[in-house]
């Protein structure tokens, strides 16, 4: 009863006397000597063994090179077979000492396989008597402990087996793609880059002459500006006749000069819509500067530039007006005039003053402009060699990541059943 009751349960949940016990199923010479961990693996390898059909236990006794076992049947395999599980988990005291009492010689200088292969090829070793139930009176709970100590011990290598070659198929795979698709981008990147550059180049070119034209225009009403505040200047000592110089320069501050401001203010929103296409131009190619050479990281853009240009210019023309409007009131009344003449000439150098600065700074973006353009088209003229070295270089990279990845595929094949790597130790079941 109690051994039924063995047979139904887990082995590793037996104790070491249950163990005992248990094994005594498929006896074999030297069980007494195993420990609870070595009687465990014992009880284990006998319930696969007993499972296991004629043919895998043929060739697993060609393996533990017992003769004849390609001419033997299950019930004279299977003892032989338990015999060597058992000596394999001996302790190689124990080992030893069993060999020696078989007579053989040199005992201290072997170690566990080349010892039990000499048990084998001794006479007592193969009188030991050994009483197994042959394959037809195998117990159905013996039966089924065996197939789930064979699913136990397999099914994780051939589900982690078969994952890992996926895996490795699959980055084997994609490196066959990149070998493939890699000169296919080289060739569409060295066309399209210079293209790219070059347009940049000629868009950058033709921004320069609004730029440039409202940068004159701009000195045109800084040189107007002055003029004006030198007249009122001279104006200042000749109230008698001002009147009709203050209507004269009025007209010249409130209307000349505005149509001047204005037509620059157009100018300079006409080519902030070229800067905008230029400076996602240059962020673009400035991410792989590493191929193109362009970089483009201003603490302003070209855009912002002229629009802050643009809006600093937008309330000249209405202060050009009030000043005309101050002008026509001064024409009226004379006697304050010599006063209010040195103020509007200091308050029009302040203008031309700021319409200079504005000019110089607008002349210098279209300076900047010119070596964008000439920087363009050198990385034009460069870029077919950078993607060309870049393709190069990571050709070799790729092939290298495709060689890593077949031997993970090998790897795969070594850790399920069957493969290279299950082909262990001559003396394990």
């Amino acid at each position: 009863m109690e051994d039924a009751r063995d047979m139904k349960r887990r082995p590793e949940d037996l104790t070491l006397s249950q163990l005992r016990r248990l094994a005594r199923h498929w006896p074999a010479g030297g069980l007494d000597t195993l420990s609870r961990d070595a009687l465990l693996e014992y009880v284990r390898a006998a319930q696969r063994l007993e499972a296991a059909p004629l043919s895998e236990l043929r060739a697993l006794g060609k393996t533990r090179q017992i003769k004849g076992a390609g001419r033997l049947e299950a019930g004279q395999l299977l003892p032989r077979l338990l015999q060597v599980q058992c000596w394999s988990l001996m302790n190689l005291v124990d080992l030893r000492g069993l060999a020696r009492g078989r007579g053989i010689e040199g005992v201290a200088a072997l170690e566990k396989g080349d010892l039990v292969g000499r048990l084998l090829q001794t006479d007592k070793a193969k009188e030991v008597p050994l009483r197994v139930r042959p394959p037809g009176e195998r117990s159905l709970p013996a039966l089924a402990g065996g197939v789930r100590q064979r699913l136990s011990g397999l099914g994780w290598r051939k589900g982690f087996g078969l994952a890992v070659q996926v895996a490795g198929g699959l980055g084997t795979a994609l490196c066959l793609g990149g070998l493939v698709l890699l000169p296919l981008l080289a060739v569409r990147a060295a066309a399209a880059v210079p293209d790219s550059l070059a347009s940049l180049a000629e868009a950058a070119r033709g921004l320069q002459e609004p730029v440039e034209l409202a940068g004159g225009s701009l000195g045109e009403a800084s040189a107007a500006l002055d003029a004006v505040g030198e007249m009122l200047l001279g104006a200042e000592g000749s109230l008698g006749t001002i009147e009709p110089l203050l209507r004269s320069i009025g007209e010249l501050v409130g209307e000349d000069t505005p149509e001047a401001i204005d037509a620059a203010r157009g100018a300079l929103t006409s080519a902030e819509a070229g800067a905008e296409a230029i400076d996602a131009t240059l962020r673009t190619l400035s991410y792989v500067s590493f191929i193109t050479g362009v970089s483009y990281d201003p603490e302003q853009s070209l855009q912002d530039a002229l629009a802050e240009v643009n809006a600093g210019l937008e309330p000249l023309p209405d202060d050009l007006r009030e000043i005309q409007a101050d002008l026509d009131a001064a024409a009226e009344d004379l006697e304050p005039m010599r006063t209010s003449a040195a103020e509007v000439a200091g308050h029009l150098d302040d203008l031309a003053a700021s319409l200079e600065a504005l000019e110089e700074y607008v002349l210098g973006q279209s300076a900047a402009l010119d070596d964008l353009a000439a920087s363009a088209a050198r990385a034009a003229e460069r870029a077919p060699v950078w993607v060309w070295t870049v393709a190069a270089v990571a050709e070799p990279l790729v092939v290298a990541a495709g060689l890593e990845q077949i031997a993970i595929v090998v790897v795969g094949g070594q850790i399920r059943p069957g493969g290279q790597g299950t082909k262990g130790a001559a003396y394990r079941c």
